[in-house]
C-alpha cells in the first residue's frame, strides 16, 4: 500500500511505514517547523500545530472548534510588532481565567490552544507584558 500526503496544492509519496490508524501506533519522534504567519488568524484543528504569528493594531483569533470526539493542541506564538489589541473568538480561557494583559510593542504571547470536546480552551505558557 502507499501513502501520500499533502502539502500545498501537491501530493508527496511517503517512504517506509506508515503511522497505524488504529491500535498502539508505538513511538513518534520528529517535529515540525512553525508556520510564520501575520495578522488576524483563524485557527482550526486542521492548522499547523505550532505557529508564530506576528501582530499589530488590531488582531482577532478566531477558533474554530472540532466535533466531541476530536481532542489535540495547538501552541500559539504572538510577537507584537507594534501595540496590538488582541480579540479572541471561539475559545474560553482556562479555569474560568480572563484574558491576559498583552499587547505592547515588541512583547510575546505564547498559548496552548487545547481542542477538545467541542470546544478551545486556551491557557497562557508565557507572557512578558
Amino acid at each position: 500500500m502507499e501513502f501520500y500526503q499533502k502539502r500545498g496544492n501537491e501530493l508527496k509519496k511517503l517512504e517506509g511505514d506508515a503511522i497505524s490508524r488504529t491500535g498502539a501506533r508505538g513511538q513518534l519522534a520528529g517535529n515540525e517547523a512553525a508556520a510564520v504567519l501575520s495578522g488576524s488568524q483563524t485557527i482550526a484543528t486542521i492548522s499547523a500545530d505550532s505557529m508564530v504569528i506576528t501582530t499589530s493594531g488590531a488582531t482577532t483569533l478566531t477558533f474554530t472548534p472540532a466535533g466531541n470526539d476530536v481532542w489535540c493542541i495547538k501552541g500559539i506564538c504572538l510577537k507584537a510588532s507594534a501595540a496590538t489589541t488582541l480579540t479572541v473568538n471561539g475559545a474560553v480561557w482556562a479555569n474560568g481565567a480572563e484574558a491576559p494583559a498583552w499587547g505592547d510593542s515588541g512583547k510575546t504571547l505564547v498559548l496552548a490552544a487545547l481542542f477538545a470536546g467541542g470546544q478551545v480552551i486556551l491557557s497562557v505558557c508565557h507572557n512578558d507584558q
